[in-house]
C-alpha cells in the first residue's frame, strides 16, 4: 500500500470498476483509509493459492519488510518470487529489465543502500520471510524496484 505502489489504484478502479483486489486485512484496511476503496476485494492469508490457469500464486506474509501490509506472492510453475520491496535497489534500469539483459556492476552498491536505507532496519522481519524460502526453488526474483534477478539470484540472496 506504500503510495508508490499503490498510487494508481483509485484510477484503476475508475476505468475498471469490476477489477478484483487481492490483499491481507492490512492491505484493506490501509486501502480504505488511502483511497476509500472497499469493494471488489479478495482476502488472502498465510499460505493462501490463486489459480491463475497454469499458474497460480500462494501468498507468504512479510508484514514489516518495510511496510505492515507486505506480502510475497510465489509462482510454483515458474518458480518466481514476487518479494514487494525485499531484493530492491536505488537506480533506474536504463533499457534491459532482467540481470541478464544489463550490467548490474552499478546495482550492486544502490542494492546494499536500499537495504540499508529502507528495509534493513526491519532486520528481524526481514530474517523471519527469508527463513519461509529457504530451500525454495528460485529461477526470478521480481522485485518492485530495481531489476528482476535471474541469473545472480545467490548474490542478491548472500
Amino acid at each position: 500500500m506504500e503510495p508508490d505502489h499503490s498510487g494508481s489504484i483509485a484510477l484503476l478502479k475508475k476505468y475498471y470498476p469490476g477489477v478484483k483486489i487481492v490483499g491481507n486485512v492490512t492491505t484493506f484496511k490501509m486501502l480504505k483509509g488511502f483511497y476509500g476503496i472497499e469493494e471488489e476485494q479478495e482476502l488472502v492469508k498465510e499460505g493462501s493459492v490463486i489459480g491463475l490457469g497454469r499458474h497460480s500464486l500462494k501468498f507468504t506474509m512479510a508484514p514489516m519488510v518495510h511496510w505492515p501490509e507486505v506480502m510475497f506472492a510465489y509462482d510454483e510453475a515458474a518458480q518466481v518470487l514476487f518479494s514487494a520491496d525485499a531484493f530492491g535497489c536505488f537506480g533506474t534500469l536504463d533499457g534491459g529489465y532482467i540481470d541478464t539483459q544489463i550490467d548490474t556492476s552499478r546495482y550492486w552498491d544502490e542494492m546494499y543502500r536500499y537495504y540499508a536505507c529502507i528495509v534493513g532496519k526491519y532486520g528481524a522481519p526481514v530474517q523471519k520471510v527469508l527463513g519461509k524460502f529457504a530451500g525454495v526453488p528460485l529461477q526470478y526474483i521480481c522485485s518492485t524496484h530495481g531489476p528482476v534477478w535471474h541469473e545472480n539470484i545467490g548474490k542478491v540472496v548472500a
